[in-house]
Parts: structure tokens; sequence; C-alpha cells
């Protein structure tokens, strides 16, 4: 099977061809993408099934070449009927979805698998985007038809690997199970209601705050908000819940690039992921 071949321009980016094998010990990491830890290593495998959605047969090759070369096997579709389909008769790890695909797209295709087409077992699968536009204002169509996070298209092979390790890691959860065993381990010391505390404590606290970072942001004071998202983030990433700690931080870091309309959308999927993390967050407290 043919492998993929990265080219590096500095201060540009990388380009990946296929049918030619890698033979590094590393992947080189891309000058113009710097993500720092994120980076792995060859020997650093990736366990996973992989459900790529991909009706362009020459960007299915490429997806599935780099999927097998960090360890994963993977299934391919043609469509979102398909991969409905799949999922119902077959147990994958993580889903790449393209966007646009004949007979049900990659958004629809996404929508209905939340929705339980795909069975109740794949509710909570990871969905990632992979588009060819991605541009601030196709967040909002990932995040309303339930995925979980994009990467574009060409390939940027850190970026892919990162996100793809990252994903499969934290599986079906909402909410990082280890900062919960960390609450759990402070409350074995004496404090039984620590959890139940915090939890009531978060949406008590979140409600007025997500409120407030979109009054903020309405009124163009992107600097307020940005303070209060970085006031939020503690809090969520000390509860586990991951996906708002880093839509807190994209509104951080935001607040000088970006424009009302792109900064709306942030908090619009903060907003969304505040209700399914205090709705797992209860459970847990019930349980």
């Amino acid at each position: 099977m043919g492998g993929l071949a990265l080219k590096v321009k500095k201060g540009v980016g990388s380009k990946f061809f296929f049918e030619i094998k890698l033979k590094t010990s590393e992947f080189v990491k891309t000058p113009a993408h710097s993500l720092g830890e994120s980076s792995i290593k060859t020997t650093e495998k990736i366990e996973g099934h992989v459900l790529v959605a991909e009706d362009n047969k020459v960007n299915q090759k490429v997806v599935c070449s780099l999927l097998e070369t960090l360890g994963c096997t993977t299934k391919t579709v043609e469509n979102g009927v398909a991969a409905i389909g799949a999922l119902r008769i077959e147990h994958f790890d993580i889903i790449l979805m393209d966007g646009q695909m004949p007979v049900m797209d990659g958004y629809e295709a996404a929508r209905r698998i939340r929705q339980g087409d795909a069975g109740p077992e794949n509710l909570r699968i990871p969905i990632l985007a992979v588009t060819a536009n991605v541009v601030q204002g196709n967040m909002q169509n990932c995040y309303d038809a339930g995925m979980n996070d994009f990467m574009g298209k060409p390939i940027d092979f850190d970026d892919f690997a990162y996100k793809l390790k990252k994903w499969i890691s934290r599986g079906r959860d909402v909410i990082d199970k280890k900062a919960i065993e960390v609450l759990q381990q402070l409350a074995g010391a004496g404090n039984k209601n620590l959890i139940r505390d915090l939890v009531n404590l978060f949406k008590q606290e979140t409600a007025p705050a997500l409120k407030d970072i979109r009054a903020s942001i309405e009124s163009g004071d992107f600097v307020s908000a940005a303070k209060t998202a970085h006031h939020l983030k503690s809090s969520c990433a000390n509860l586990g819940a991951y996906k708002m700690q880093e839509l807190t931080e994209k509104i951080e870091k935001s607040k000088l690039t970006a424009n009302k309309e792109q900064m709306l959308e942030l908090v619009y999927g903060l907003e969304q992921e505040f209700e399914i993390a205090s709705s797992e967050l209860q459970k847990l407290v019930a349980s």
C-alpha cells in the first residue's frame, strides 16, 4: 500500500502526496501550524476503528493512508446514508465526515446520528468534519449539526494526528473522567458532598456568565467578553467540561482578531455545550 510524502515550506505550511512511503521516524512539524506538544511520533500509535465518510476517491486514499500510518483501522463510505448504515452494524471509535457529499451531506448525517438514527450507542460518538471550507463562518454549521471539531483540506499532518488522538481518547464522554476522578479523591478525603456542591455552584455561576459574554459581544465589547470567558475557563476545567474550556479559550484569544459574527458563533457553541455538560454533570451527582 502506498504511503504519503510530506513537503514542507517554511512559513507556508505542508502538502501531502500519496503513493510514496514514509520512512522517517517522526512526522515533520509544520512551521506555519505549530502545535508544540501536540506533534506525535510514528511510534506513538493511535488505536481506533475510524469511519471515513468521503465521496472523493483521492481524499479517501489520503485520509485512510494517514490513519493506517497512525495505527488505525478504517472503513470508507461515500455519503451520509451509508455512514448511518455502517454505524448500525459495526462499532467505530470516531467518524471523519466530509461536509459535502451526495445523497446526504455530512451535516445532515451528523444531525441524524445525534438524533439516534444510528442507534443510542452512537449518540455521543466523536464526529470531526473534514472540509475544504474551514472558516469561522462554518463553525456554527458544525456545532448545529452536533459535530465535535473540524480539520481542513489539504490536511495538516500534526493537526490531524493531534485531533484524532484527542477525540479517540475522550471517546463518547462529554465530561473528562480524569477531572472527576480528582474530585472524587478529594471528596473521599472527608467532603462527601463536594462534587454535588461544585456542580450546583458551576450551574449557578455559569448561566449568568454566559449572558454577560453574549451581552458584551452584542455591544461590541470583546475585551469584556474575553475577561468573563477567562474567569469561566478554570471552572470548566475543574469539572471536566473540556469542550466548554476550549470554547472559552477561543473567545479569549479571538478578542482582537474576530468580528462580531464570529464571536457570536463561539458563544452560541458555548451555550450549547453548557446545556450538554450540565445534564451530564447532574447525572454524576445523582449516581
